[in-house]
């Protein structure tokens, strides 16, 4: 059962706008789906994956492989389609840009990486992410889908501390949740969901019990920035109900404009530009910013060390905020131990008294 009061009534009334040419349509979602792009994130999926699968739940998956991507995804999606209910689909750019958008992205690439232009690198990559990020919601809005979460390997979305979902946290699910207070998810195509930097301060009092050959950043990593403008914690990020949007609505070439706004008819909230109200937001992004050698182990000119050492500060002041640590244990209770050991590479023995 999910226990809400006045305060969080209030908090999703004030926090979504609709505009007023959409449709009232009836929010029921069973499962979620997510447009997912990756750079050599493998390491990073299984978590991602799973804490996704069982908390929203996540049925519905395509990931897009960066051109310069060393590895590839595939086997580890035919992992979890082979042993749960995820459908998945593996894209490369030639299934969302022309040759033509391709053949110029290259040349662009080439000038900024050769004048090391990170300006020019971040603006090829918006692109590409908008480009994406179009045919994504497109796809989901065709294959009848509904709601649609549109974030980063390094980011879960996780319920705001201040509010309770359920008095037993691995069992709670944002479907249920939305279906609880659908009356005031009706009134939004797009739900808002402020962001929270996690760093990399670990305390040894927290974590788990789990044997891991690499660790779950969401059972390491519990200290975090501020809410607020005076943080690091960036812009809001967003899902999108495609069934409240016509296909016009979502045309490629007008509409689709960014990750924090993706489309236009996405009435923001106050703290889309006013971050100090970012408190309100119902749902949060939490975003793991990593050890300083996962930081660096992506190819990426526009990561320095006095970037990381910034944020890597500003985001282990405030904490513990173990609102996400009890989800594995409802994964294992609802996938069984043996299933949960092979999609993870845990010790599955550990579980038994679970």
């Amino acid at each position: 059962h999910f226990g809400f009061g006045a305060c969080l009534l209030a908090a999703v009334q004030s926090t979504f706008a609709l505009s007023n040419s959409e449709e009232n349509v009836p929010v029921r979602p069973r499962s979620f789906s997510a447009c997912l792009l990756v750079k050599d994130d493998n390491h990073l999926l299984d978590e991602w994956i799973a804490y996704h699968y069982h908390t929203l739940p996540l049925r519905h998956l395509v990931v897009a492989v960066d051109p310069d991507s060393i590895t590839t995804p595939e086997d580890l999606l035919k992992k979890w389609e082979k042993f749960t209910e995820l459908e998945t689909m593996l894209w490369t750019d030639r299934d969302y840009r022309s040759a033509e958008d391709l053949t110029e992205t290259v040349i662009k690439k080439h000038k900024a990486l050769a004048q090391n232009d990170t300006v020019l690198l971040l603006k090829e990559h918006r692109v590409r992410q908008r480009n994406f990020y179009g045919h994504c919601i497109n796809h989901f809005k065709k294959t009848g889908q509904a709601w649609v979460t549109l974030i980063d390997t390094d980011e879960f979305v996780a319920p705001n501390e201040s509010y309770i979902f359920s008095s037993k946290p691995q069992e709670q699910k944002l479907s249920h949740f939305i279906s609880e207070n659908h009356e005031y998810f009706d009134k939004t195509p797009c739900f808002p969901m402020a962001r929270t930097l996690f760093g990399p301060r670990v305390d040894a009092t927290e974590g788990n019990d789990y044997y891991f050959p690499a660790y779950f950043r969401t059972l390491e990593y519990f200290y975090h920035d501020a809410y607020g403008e005076k943080s690091e914690n960036g812009y809001l990020k967003v899902m999108v109900d495609v069934r409240k949007f016509t296909f016009k609505d979502l045309d490629l070439e007008n509409i689709i404009s960014g990750p924090h706004r993706p489309l236009e008819k996405c009435v923001m909230p106050d703290y889309y530009h006013s971050p100090g109200k970012d408190s309100h937001s119902v749902l949060r992004v939490h975003h793991y910013l990593g050890s300083k050698e996962e930081y660096f182990r992506r190819n990426d000119a526009r990561r320095d060390i006095a970037i990381y050492d910034r944020k890597a500060d500003s985001s282990s002041r405030f904490g513990p905020n173990i609102v996400l640590k009890s989800w594995l244990d409802g994964f294992i209770r609802d996938i069984g131990s043996e299933t949960a050991s092979v999609l993870l590479n845990f010790d599955s023995s550990v579980s038994q008294e679970l």
